[in-house]
C-alpha cells in the first residue's frame, strides 16, 4: 500500500458522532449493569465507568468525546487532533515536558515524545514506529497490542481515563494516554512514569520507557463548597464536595445519594450533566466528562476544561439518564440543580 493508496484509506473512514453517543449510552448501562471492574486501561475495555471504543482499524478514541480523526501532521497538535479536554492549553502554552526516550524491540520503536502532570491528570504522548510498518492485516487495520502506564511502579486508579491515536503513515502511530486520577495529588509533586507495550502491532515482546515527571501548578485553586441539595420526597441528594481548579483542567467532586435497596437490585440512576459558568457559558458534551470515583455512582467527578479565571459561580444541573437514550436533556432533575458562588 502506498502513501495514497494509504491517505485513501484514513479519507474513507466515517466517524458518525451522533452514533457514537447512542453507542456510549448504551454501553454506560451495559457497564453499570455488569459492573465490571478493570485495573488496566486500555482501548477496548470499561474502566472507572468509562468506555473505549475501537474505531474502525484508524484509532482508538473515547464515544464520550468522539471526533472523526484526522491525520496527525506535528507532535504538538496531538491534543486537538485526538481531543484532551485540555489541548489548547497544552499546546498554546507549551505545558508538556519533552522526553524523547524510546526503545526498540522486534523491529517496532516505542518513543514518549512528551508528557504533562498536574496532580489531578496526566498526559502522556507515544510515537510509534516501524521498519517494515505498523499496519497489519489485509484491509489495513492496526493490532495496537496491549499498553498501560504505571506511576511510581503501580497502575493509578482513575476516574477518567483511555488512550486515543491515529496513524500518521504506515510505519507511523501517534497516541495519547489520557488520564484523571481517582483521587487528587495522589502521588506527590514529582512521579516516576513508565509506560509499557506487550505485543504491539503484530510483534511479540514487551516494551517499557520510563521517565521522572515534576507536577505543574501554574494555576491551583481548590474550594470545598460541601454543598447539599436534596428532592422533595428526600430520596436523592447531591453534594458538591470539592471543585479543583488544575492547569489541566477543571474537577467537581460530587457526592450522590439513593435509596440503599438500588444498590442491592442493581437499579440506581444514571445521570448526565450540565455545568454553566456565571457568563453563561454552557459545558456538556465535549466540554464535559463524566469518571466515577465510587461505588455504583455514588462518588462522581465531573471534568471540565481548564479556567483562565475562577469564575463567580457554577451552577450543575443533573439530567436522569437511565434508560440511555440520546434525549437526556429533556429529563432535568431540577430539584437537584445547585449554583455554587466561588471565592
Amino acid at each position: 500500500m502506498d502513501k495514497g493508496e494509504f491517505n485513501q484509506l484514513m479519507d474513507e473512514i466515517i466517524v458518525p458522532e451522533q452514533k457514537l453517543k447512542e453507542r456510549e449510552s448504551m454501553a454506560m448501562m451495559k457497564a453499570k449493569k455488569k459492573k465490571r471492574s478493570v485495573k488496566r486501561i486500555v482501548s477496548g475495555t470499561v474502566a472507572s465507568g468509562l468506555l473505549l471504543t475501537t474505531m474502525l482499524g484508524a484509532g482508538f478514541l473515547s464515544p464520550a468525546f468522539a471526533q472523526t480523526l484526522t491525520q496527525v501532521p506535528v507532535v504538538g497538535s496531538i491534543y486537538l487532533e485526538l481531543y484532551d479536554i485540555a489541548g489548547k492549553d497544552i499546546e498554546q502554552k507549551q505545558l508538556a515536558d519533552p522526553i524523547e526516550k524510546e526503545v526498540t524491540t522486534n523491529g517496532i520503536t516505542m518513543k514518549v515524545k512528551e508528557a504533562v502532570y498536574d496532580g489531578n491528570r496526566l498526559v502522556v504522548t507515544v510515537e510509534y514506529t516501524g521498519k517494515d510498518g505498523v499496519l497489519i492485516g489485509e484491509k489495513g487495520e492496526i493490532d495496537q497490542g496491549f499498553r498501560y502506564l504505571t506511576i511510581n511502579g503501580q497502575e493509578p486508579e482513575v476516574a477518567l481515563g483511555g488512550v486515543s491515536s491515529d496513524a500518521i503513515d504506515e510505519r507511523t502511530v501517534i497516541e495519547s494516554h489520557q488520564y484523571t486520577l481517582k483521587q487528587l495529588d495522589q502521588f506527590g509533586d514529582n512521579i516516576d512514569v513508565t509506560v509499557h507495550g506487550e505485543n504491539i502491532f503484530g510483534q511479540k515482546g514487551t516494551w517499557e520507557v520510563a521517565f521522572p515527571l515534576d507536577k505543574r501548578s501554574e494555576q491551583r485553586v481548590v474550594v470545598q463548597p460541601n454543598e447539599r441539595v436534596e428532592t422533595n420526597d428526600k430520596q436523592y441528594a447531591m453534594t458538591v464536595k470539592k471543585i479543583a481548579f488544575m492547569t489541566l483542567g477543571t474537577r467537581i467532586d460530587l457526592g450522590m445519594e439513593y435509596p440503599a435497596e438500588q444498590d442491592q437490585n442493581d437499579t440506581w440512576s444514571m445521570f448526565r450533566y450540565k455545568v454553566t459558568d456565571d457568563q453563561g457559558k454552557v459545558y456538556r458534551d465535549l466540554k464535559l466528562q463524566v469518571g466515577t470515583t465510587g461505588h455504583n455512582g455514588r462518588e462522581i467527578m465531573l471534568l471540565l476544561p481548564p479556567f483562565k479565571e475562577v469564575p463567580k459561580s457554577l451552577t450543575i444541573q443533573p439530567y436522569n439518564d437511565r434508560d440511555g437514550t440520546t434525549h437526556w436533556e429533556n429529563n432535568p432533575v431540577t430539584e437537584l440543580q445547585i449554583k455554587v458562588t466561588l471565592p
